[in-house]
């Protein structure tokens, strides 16, 4: 295979005749340059075996993530690439042990070249399917060029009419040097159109990608990846054969066995890397690869008014969106946003759009291989109205919006009916009540600042450095974000500086607030996993955290919007940043903040309605509920909030769980920071969790971790409920919403339910315990869930305080039981005085069951065993570490409907359903076991979205406000958001200033602006003004 050997045709013709001869000539020749003769040999099977083993773990990696969901043609060609590689691999093997094994000794087998002469053959036959593939691919995104087609068509024929020709008429013996310079031109042509092949690929692909550059820097992060992607595949067996061809030149050259071997290999991998590819670029984008090929998401989501042009990626789905953020095109008209990742009948549009156009984003579109309709992937570059162009819209989140287009009447005029039965909800805090917090806050800011400066001396600094050492209030939840009612609790974070510890905080500071005549209740908890001091303050209810940063200072200064904040911080004090953290970032992504707090109103009073609202018990918070309305804003810049919360729930009920909701890219942090991010890849625990709305603010986490497959359910039940509401309301703009937000009848959902009885001797006593007893009931769903023949455990939200007047010691334990005659739970305290009697605390918390229906032949077990799941809630609870057994207790016991005490229902008496069939109640309690002595359950089949209540439709008045008023609560504490719970009018309410802080200095600007809220919260005109009103249309509502 080279040109160091020169004899006539006589002389090969001799001494191939010869063999003695032809080994002694050959023993002469290659002794002398042993190096030359085997180097190739030795070189090309170490590299066989280092890029045979890359094929096996790139194709092992395909077929392990992607078999299953690549289309048929794909497989195909995977298959074909890496059974034929390996049938490579195994005739190289082949050949080395032919000339180094079975005729090991002997010179003249190197001089054989009928083993190399089928490489021409091999390498063809894995050149040609992988060129197809990246072709095809290059073909679409030059948009269907025929003279591209030309340029590599003819290049691939040649290519493959020059392979067999180098086999048929190629030299069989380095020695024939006549039929080896007559085949040298061959070669080169061979050489020459699988070269113009790939360069012809690579440089289109990389062209086309190049030019489509969007502006966007994710976008465009993408296309570079694309682009250093094309290279690392498509060049490598160009550089194969340039040096292929070079070395064949060589006069010195002897064989060429590692080029053969290069160029076999380079192509399996080439195809193969692409194909694994995908993931990585997937990463951080929100895509993911799903059944029925790449799942397909949106990374810009074109709406009716934008047009598109079609591109391909190389096969590759790429995007930042979510699975719900999917507007779809089907030619309806009135088609529903959102979808299911099932369907394949995406947006698609084929408009040929010069590409100086300016563009932004891009959509990810894919047909199935094996449909009646050709297979392609595309690549859709969306133009985006030209007020977003000109920064007119703000572009907020991971994608681009689904609409830009501004509120038509309809949807101001139901705006204002929605805004009118909010109003008439009291869900706005009056201007007094407004006052009120603002003036405790200050109180409480400048008593935090008080305490750091206290105990800063008590450490010995010096009076400047305590009073500089500040101490800072923040809040955040509702009241932070605008949207909280008349009751409702303010949660605030004291951040203080690196000196103060939190034995400080729930020591000087709770005796601070215990020397506060304002404070009347003050309940510590430094050990939970966010500490605590939940107070009540001129009626007022505010929960204090403490955090403590790492620095010297913590006054006007402070930012705690960087990331940098957290650094050297412990989790609990982490934690707490994070909460202002988050809400400002929220505040931050929206598009229009009065809309968002419109919009979040109803989300928060539907959810609290609906009992859908409770982060300890499996359902979304308020923080999860807050992100959740912001996606929706950040989809639709510059809707209404009556079109906000009508998106909401079509949306997020069809959302591809457990796809994340995120609000911006999940950050990894500054550098050296060892807080967890929230990650399903690296972390089973995230990997669990089934609806994640992911925190903003790093280091960004799950907060909904705490959902369960029952609340699930539930969740999902109550937005199909919300949804067909919604839709209805859509064809009557300006009826009332109060359908929407009717409270659900949790006890008139199951035939059965678990009843939980936490109780205590005293009334401070019961809310530390009862708090406890109800966050473990979580786990008590969860094991109710794989119980036998359970089908959905509901857990009732927000559980009924009682206390009791017990006159025995056999009445007190029947209180704690839940045994107690209806007559002694009605007695009134006024009633006994001057009679010895005894207090029994409880806190009472149902979990409706829903159970499996028993089989129409009547025949199977449908025994329920709660006995596990009691046993494991109750020990659980008992190994409270401030559990005393004298004075506090927990129970489980089963009951029925018709068993359930009176305070459950609003009359004394569960509502009468209609006759059941003969022998029905009866099929229900022979569900029920005791196998638990009292701490067992019961229940009822499963409940459709119409039985979740039945609402009692009020309607509205010219002027949008409620004609009829909401029903009243029913088995649950009273809604704390309903009464005021601070009387009279601003100018006559005195809030005591706690004692110490008559001489310090009025709060900064800075400071006050810590702890604002996002909205004053007045909804009603006051002097003639509007202030508070929402805006709707632009102008003032």
């Amino acid at each position: 295979m080279g040109a160091a050997f020169s004899a006539t045709a006589d002389e090969v013709e001799l001494l191939l005749a010869n063999p003695a001869l032809l080994e002694a000539l050959a023993a002469a020749e290659l002794s002398t340059m042993k190096g030359k003769a085997f180097g190739s040999f030795i070189v090309g099977i170490c590299v066989e075996s280092v890029l045979c083993g890359s094929s096996c773990y790139q194709f092992g990696e395909w077929f392990r993530r992607s078999r299953k969901t690549d289309p048929w043609p794909i497989q195909v060609l995977v298959y074909w690439l890496f059974v034929f590689g390996l049938f490579t691999t195994g005739y190289t093997i082949a050949w080395v042990l032919h000339v180094f094994a079975f005729n090991f000794g002997t010179w003249a087998t190197i001089l054989d070249m009928r083993w190399a002469s089928w490489y021409y053959i091999w390498i063809t036959g894995l050149l040609v399917p992988t060129a197809c593939f990246f072709g095809i691919r290059a073909y679409n995104l030059t948009g269907h060029s025929k003279v591209f087609l030309v340029a590599i068509g003819l290049p691939l024929l040649l290519n493959i009419a020059t392979a067999i020709a180098c086999k048929v008429l190629g030299p069989q013996s380095m020695l024939e040097l006549a039929q080896y310079k007559t085949a040298r031109t061959i070669v080169y042509v061979w050489l020459a159109s699988g070269m113009a092949v790939d360069v012809c690929n690579t440089a289109t692909i990389a062209f086309s990608l190049a030019r489509v550059r969007t502006g966007w820097t994710d976008t465009d992060k993408l296309i570079r990846r694309l682009l250093v992607l094309t290279a690392e595949t498509q060049l490598w067996p160009t550089i194969s054969a340039i040096c292929f061809a070079a070395f064949y030149s060589s006069p010195a050259a002897v064989n060429f066995v590692v080029f053969f071997v290069c160029a076999l290999k380079t192509y399996t991998l080439s195809v193969l890397h692409v194909l694994n590819a995908r993931e990585r670029l997937l990463a951080g984008t929100g895509s993911t690869i799903g059944t029925g090929g790449v799942t397909n998401r949106l990374a810009s989501i074109t709406g009716p008014a934008q047009q598109t042009i079609v591109l391909d990626d190389l096969d590759l789905t790429l995007s930042g969106a979510d699975k719900g953020d999917v507007e779809y095109a089907r030619g309806r008209g009135n088609g529903r946003q959102g979808g299911d990742a099932d369907d394949v009948d995406w947006y698609a549009a084929d408009h040929e759009i010069g590409a100086s156009k300016s563009t932004l984003g891009i959509v990810v579109e894919e047909t199935l291989f094996g449909s009646s309709a050709p297979t392609r992937t595309r690549l859709t570059l969306s133009l985006l109205p030209s007020r977003i162009m000109s920064g007119e819209i703000k572009m907020l989140g991971v994608t681009p919006p689904i609409s830009t287009d501004p509120p038509k009447p309809a949807d101001v005029q139901a705006s204002e009916a929605l805004m009118a039965d909010l109003v008439a909800m009291n869900q706005f805090e009056s201007e007094t009540e407004r006052k009120v917090r603002e003036r405790l806050l200050s109180n409480i800011a400048q008593l935090v600042a008080k305490f750091v400066h206290d105990v800063s001396i008590k450490q010995g600094m010096s009076e400047k450095s305590a009073t500089e050492a500040g101490g800072r209030i923040y809040t955040s939840g509702s009241y932070r974000l605008g949207v909280h009612g008349p009751g409702s609790d303010i949660d605030t974070i004291c951040v203080c500086p690196r000196h103060i510890y939190k034995d400080h905080f729930f020591g000087e500071f709770q005796q601070m607030l215990r020397e506060w005549p304002a404070v009347t209740e003050i309940s510590a908890v430094p050990s939970a996993f966010v500490p605590i001091m939940k107070t009540v303050i001129s009626g007022v209810e505010v929960d204090l955290l403490f955090a403590r940063v790492n620095l010297p200072e913590a006054g006007d200064k402070l930012d705690i919007e960087r990331d940098e904040i957290l650094r050297g911080v412990d989790d609990a004090s982490q934690r707490s940043l994070n909460g202002p953290r988050v809400t400002d970032m929220i505040l931050s992504l929206v598009p229009d903040g009065a809309t968002f707090r419109t919009a979040l109103r109803a989300i928060r009073l539907w959810a609290k309605r609906r009992a859908v609202y409770s982060n300890v018990l499996g359902f979304p918070g308020g923080v999860a509920w807050a992100m959740l309305t912001a996606r929706i804003c950040q989809l639709y810049p510059t809707a209404a909030p009556s079109t906000i919360v009508s998106k909401f729930f079509p949306i997020f009920y069809q959302w591809g769980w457990p796809q994340p909701v995120i609000l911006k890219k999940i950050e990894a942090g500054p550098p050296n920071m060892t807080h967890a991010v929230w990650n399903p890849k690296a972390d089973r625990r995230d990997m669990s969790h089934r609806m994640p709305v992911i925190t903003p603010a790093y280091p960004s986490m799950c907060s909904t971790h705490n959902i369960t497959q029952s609340t699930m359910t539930i969740i999902k039940n109550e937005m199909l409920r919300a949804m067909q509401i919604t839709d209805k309301l859509a064809q009557n703009p300006g009826s009332s919403w109060a359908e929407l937000f009717e409270r659900v009848d949790f006890f008139g959902m199951y035939r059965t339910y678990v009843q939980v009885i936490a109780s205590a001797s005293t009334s401070e006593g019961i809310k530390d315990w009862s708090g406890m007893v109800e966050s473990r009931i979580r786990a008590l769903v969860q094991d109710l869930e794989v119980t036998d023949n359970v089908l959905l455990a509901h857990p009732q939200v927000g559980g009924i305080s009682n206390t009791f007047i017990c006159l025995t010691d056999e009445e007190q334990a029947a209180a704690s039981q839940g045994e107690l005659s209806d007559a002694a739970m009605k007695r009134k305290e006024q009633d006994f005085e001057g009679t010895d009697y005894k207090k029994v605390y409880t806190k009472n918390f149902f979990i409706g069951l829903d159970i499996e229906k028993r089989p129409k032949d009547g025949q199977g077990s449908r025994v329920l065993n709660l006995f596990y799941p009691s046993k494991r809630f109750c020990s659980a609870c008992q190994g409270w570490e401030k559990y005393d057994e004298q004075e506090m207790s927990v129970i489980l016991r089963p009951a029925k409907r018709s068993e359930l005490p009176y305070y459950c229902f609003p009359d004394g008496q569960p509502k009468q359903k209609k006759k059941s069939k003969r022998g029905q109640e009866k099929a229900v309690s022979d569900v029920i076991e005791d196998t638990t002595d009292g701490q067992g359950p019961s229940k009822r089949t499963k409940a459709t979205p119409s039985d979740l209540g039945s609402p009692a439709h009020a309607s509205a008045n010219g002027n949008g406000a409620l004609s009829t008023p909401l029903p009243v609560p029913v088995g649950a504490d009273p809604d704390p958001a309903v009464p005021s719970t601070i009387p009279g009018d601003a100018a006559n309410v005195e809030i005591q200033p706690p004692p110490g802080i008559e001489n310090l200095p009025p709060l900064s600007e800075a400071a006050r602006q810590s702890f604002a809220s996002a909205a004053n919260g007045v909804t009603k005109q006051t002097d003639g003004g509007t202030e508070g009103f929402v805006v709707l249309n632009g102008t003032g509502a």
